[in-house]
Protein backbone atom coordinates (compact mmCIF):
# COMPACT_ATOMS: atom_id res chain seq x y z
CA UNK A 1 0.00 0.00 0.00
CA UNK A 2 1.34 3.30 -0.84
CA UNK A 3 -0.19 5.43 1.21
CA UNK A 4 1.53 4.92 4.41
CA UNK A 5 5.11 5.87 2.44
CA UNK A 6 3.18 9.12 1.22
CA UNK A 7 1.82 10.42 4.77
CA UNK A 8 3.11 7.86 7.52
CA UNK A 9 1.25 5.18 9.24
CA UNK A 10 0.36 7.21 11.91
CA UNK A 11 -1.16 10.08 9.62
CA UNK A 12 -3.13 7.03 7.73
CA UNK A 13 -4.43 5.01 10.81
CA UNK A 14 -5.98 7.94 11.96
CA UNK A 15 -7.67 8.73 8.47
CA UNK A 16 -8.92 5.37 8.26
CA UNK A 17 -10.09 4.66 11.65
CA UNK A 18 -11.78 8.06 12.50
CA UNK A 19 -12.75 9.24 8.59
CA UNK A 20 -10.88 12.49 9.76
CA UNK A 21 -11.24 14.59 6.61
CA UNK A 22 -8.04 16.99 5.79
CA UNK A 23 -8.62 20.78 4.09
CA UNK A 24 -7.08 21.30 0.86
CA UNK A 25 -4.56 23.63 2.70
CA UNK A 26 -3.64 20.35 4.77
CA UNK A 27 -3.97 17.75 2.68
CA UNK A 28 -1.26 19.81 0.20
CA UNK A 29 1.02 20.42 3.30
CA UNK A 30 1.06 16.77 3.92
CA UNK A 31 1.66 15.23 0.64
CA UNK A 32 -2.04 14.21 -0.35
CA UNK A 33 -1.30 17.06 -3.89
CA UNK A 34 1.04 18.94 -5.33
CA UNK A 35 -0.71 21.65 -6.21
CA UNK A 36 -3.30 24.11 -4.63
CA UNK A 37 -5.06 26.01 -6.65
CA UNK A 38 -8.04 28.81 -5.89
CA UNK A 39 -11.46 27.67 -6.35
CA UNK A 40 -11.99 27.12 -10.57
CA UNK A 41 -8.44 26.99 -11.05
CA UNK A 42 -7.79 23.29 -11.15
CA UNK A 43 -8.11 23.33 -15.11
CA UNK A 44 -6.08 26.00 -15.82
CA UNK A 45 -3.35 24.46 -13.43
CA UNK A 46 -4.01 21.01 -15.45
CA UNK A 47 -3.69 22.42 -18.90
CA UNK A 48 -0.58 24.51 -17.98
CA UNK A 49 1.29 21.30 -16.60
CA UNK A 50 -0.16 19.70 -19.44
CA UNK A 51 1.80 21.67 -22.01
CA UNK A 52 5.21 21.62 -19.82
CA UNK A 53 5.13 17.92 -19.85
CA UNK A 54 4.36 17.68 -23.10
CA UNK A 55 7.04 20.07 -24.54
CA UNK A 56 9.67 17.76 -22.84
CA UNK A 57 11.47 14.74 -24.17
CA UNK A 58 9.13 11.30 -24.20
CA UNK A 59 12.43 9.52 -23.37
CA UNK A 60 12.90 11.47 -20.07
CA UNK A 61 9.36 11.23 -19.25
CA UNK A 62 9.78 7.08 -19.54
CA UNK A 63 13.14 7.27 -17.46
CA UNK A 64 11.93 9.57 -14.72
CA UNK A 65 8.55 7.63 -14.21
CA UNK A 66 10.37 3.81 -14.38
CA UNK A 67 12.69 4.95 -12.36
CA UNK A 68 10.32 6.37 -9.31
CA UNK A 69 8.49 3.18 -9.71
CA UNK A 70 11.10 1.27 -8.77
CA UNK A 71 10.70 1.20 -4.90
CA UNK A 72 13.97 -1.22 -4.49
CA UNK A 73 16.46 1.07 -5.98
CA UNK A 74 18.28 0.89 -9.23
CA UNK A 75 21.68 1.45 -10.69
CA UNK A 76 22.42 5.21 -10.36
CA UNK A 77 23.81 5.03 -14.30
CA UNK A 78 20.29 3.54 -14.94
CA UNK A 79 17.61 5.63 -17.21
CA UNK A 80 19.78 8.09 -19.13
CA UNK A 81 18.23 8.47 -22.43
CA UNK A 82 20.08 9.61 -24.94
CA UNK A 83 17.01 9.68 -27.84
CA UNK A 84 17.12 13.65 -26.91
Amino acid sequence: MRLPRLIGVPRMADMMLTGRVYSATEGAAYGFSQYLTEAGGALPKALELAERVAAKCAADHFAVLAGAADDRGSNPQAGFADEC
